[in-house]
């Protein structure tokens, strides 16, 4: 999952690698500085985000990376609220999740991006993924 802040800093990354167990997640040296950074790998049966994977999201990188900043700014982050631009993926939008969120991250407020919007105005895929993808197809084109 690639986030990025309003600036433009990239958020650590969550990589959700499929395997039914931990040896599919890599364990290499770049891998340990990249958990080390805040990375959360993690693995599952197919690498689709779930209730789950967004709940570690929330806690492993986006609220560490809340406090972080809270106490870069001088700020108190056990007040300081924050706005997370997410797109309208199923497991985003269920009641489960946004309960969930509300009460054991209620200082993490979410907006959506609209339906069929992403491609628009979701700055991850305008601004991160659709570069990447092009160049990819680019290459293979060649």
């Amino acid at each position: 999952m690639v986030s990025s802040t309003s600036s433009g800093s990239m958020l650590p990354l969550q990589l959700i690698f499929q395997g039914k167990t931990t040896a599919v997640v890599p364990n290499h040296v770049e891998a340990k500085e990249g958990v080390r950074k805040g990375w959360d790998l993690t693995n599952l049966e197919n690498h689709w985000s779930n209730q789950t994977t967004m709940k570690w999201f929330v806690e492993k990188v986006l609220d560490p990376w809340r406090v972080e900043k809270c106490k870069e700014l001088g700020l108190d982050s056990s007040k300081q609220k924050m706005v997370w631009l997410i797109d309208c993926w199923k497991v985003h939008t269920s009641e489960e999740f946004g309960n969930w969120l509300k009460e054991n991250h209620p200082l993490v407020h979410y907006l959506y991006v609209a339906a069929n919007c992403t491609s628009k105005l979701q700055p991850a895929d305008v601004v991160l993924q659709r570069p990447f993808k092009h160049g990819f197809r680019k290459q293979f084109e060649k």
